[in-house]
């Protein structure tokens, strides 16, 4: 196991990108002081390393104080934190002013996402937040309150957050609140909602939200049980969206779909592509009639709206 050391003072203004794959059982000492004076850090990566919350407590102590970095991207993610690392996160992540781009995604936090969420929602500077594999709770109500919460962040015009990963969460259903709110006002520009099992009925409601949504630049969604239906839903959905840019081939429902019904899953890619090229060339500019639609949309939903929008 043995004893990780830090990078020595004299290195600080070189360090650029920190690497940890370890399990550290004892706290180095020049912990807190290194990431207290370091002047270039911008990648922090601890993931897969069993840390202690006392040191992760002193990290983000250093970083609190630094006032010489900036656009940091901090990788937490199967740190084994759980709840008492979830405490340290909630009191010290407002003032970490440096931080951008935060991943803690699978660290068995489950019950105290709610107030976790909560927290990061403070925060002046993250823009980019991973909370996927942090679900596990037995109750559906219980779940579907941690997705509310996210909902709210990102609804939140002072929420500095424009990109949200929840990938691998296995949230099958309860993900239908979030894509809902795609439809709605919010902040962001990336979302990455793979593998969470939400089938064709999700993949039908996030269209529904694409034909109203204007925010969103990039939407990464694989391993959901796909069938060529569902692409073809929403590959008629994106004829009236001109925002998206970018969508990741989906491979592994892909395949699934393809043998199913490869001439209806070949159709839709070939729409898929051709509506996101169209929206690359065209740079958002979003025809007037259409954009005056999709303002009225995200204000009300008037009854047969969805059967209305999505054909």
């Amino acid at each position: 196991m043995g004893k990780f050391r830090f990078p020595t003072y004299s290195l600080c203004s070189y360090v650029v990108f920190l690497f940890c794959k370890r399990r550290i059982k004892d706290i180095p000492p020049e912990v807190s002081h290194f990431f207290t004076k370091t002047s270039a850090l911008k990648h922090l990566n601890l993931s897969g390393t069993k840390l202690p919350s006392e040191m992760l407590r002193e990290i983000l102590h250093g970083l609190a104080i630094n006032d010489k970095i900036s656009n940091l991207h901090m990788d937490l993610s199967d740190c084994e934190l759980r709840s008492s690392g979830a405490q340290v996160i909630q009191d010290m992540i407002f003032d970490i002013n440096s931080l951008s781009s935060l991943d803690i995604s699978n660290n068995g936090f489950d019950s105290d996402m709610v107030t976790l969420i909560l927290s990061i929602g403070r925060s002046k500077s993250i823009k980019h937040v991973s909370l996927g594999k942090n679900f596990n709770v037995k109750s559906g109500t219980a779940v579907a309150d941690i997705i509310h919460r996210i909902v709210q962040l990102i609804q939140d015009e002072d929420c500095t957050i424009e990109s949200l990963s929840l990938a691998d969460s296995r949230l099958k259903s309860e993900i239908n609140i979030l894509l809902n709110a795609l439809g709605k006002k919010n902040n962001l520009r990336k979302i990455d909602i793979s593998g969470n099992a939400m089938g064709d009925t999700g993949a039908k409601l996030l269209s529904k939200s694409l034909q109203l949504n204007t925010q969103l630049r990039m939407i990464t969604w694989d391993k959901n049980n796909t069938t060529a239906n569902g692409f073809l839903i929403l590959a008629h959905a994106l004829e009236r969206n001109y925002t998206l840019r970018s969508m990741p081939l989906p491979l592994s429902d892909i395949s699934q779909a393809y043998r199913m019904n490869q001439s209806k899953t070949e159709d839709a890619l070939h729409l898929i592509q051709s509506h996101l090229l169209r929206n690359n060339q065209m740079k958002g500019n979003v025809p007037k009639k259409l954009k005056m639609q999709q303002a009225r949309g995200m204000k009300e939903e008037t009854p047969g709206h969805e059967e209305q929008i999505i054909r």
